[in-house]
């Protein structure tokens, strides 16, 4: 498994370099995420694999609970701004229960065990975050 995810992440990393986004930093690894800084400690961009979902998202996860579900909070007050921006709903997980919280879109039915749809994922995924990026960076900017 943990060689499918290492090819699932070079592989992704290539499409990504042709299309100019910003993950030159990143490496192909075994875990099932990766993910690069926002500019604001505390806040990622993640990409994920499973083996029946992949995800793109914005992880807040400081290590302050508290701080973490402050920023949720004030980027949830420009939920339908930046849903507009998007251009699709975005999943939003509080998570009250636990310290991190997320903003997301999740591929269903896309996955390490389905390696025939690799290529049409990855596309997706790194336009998706590219786009994802672009929606949240000013407001990341702005948390205090």
């Amino acid at each position: 498994m943990e060689n499918q995810r290492k090819l699932f992440w070079t592989r992704l990393l290539e499409k990504a370099k042709e299309k100019d986004a910003d993950f030159q930093n990143l490496s192909p690894v075994y875990y099932h995420w990766i993910g690069k800084g926002s500019g604001k400690y505390g806040i990622r961009f993640i990409l994920s694999v499973l083996n029946d979902k992949t995800n793109i998202s914005v992880s807040i996860d400081g290590g302050n609970k508290e701080q973490n579900k402050e920023w949720f909070d004030e980027l949830g007050k420009h939920k339908e701004e930046l849903e507009k921006r998007f251009g699709e709903k975005l999943e939003w997980y509080r998570l009250d229960s636990k310290r991190a919280s997320g903003i997301g879109k999740d591929y269903f039915g896309y996955g390490l065990k389905h390696k025939e749809t690799w290529d049409e994922i990855q596309e997706k995924m790194v336009k998706d975050m590219m786009k994802l990026e672009d929606v949240f960076k000013e407001y990341i900017g702005r948390l205090k």
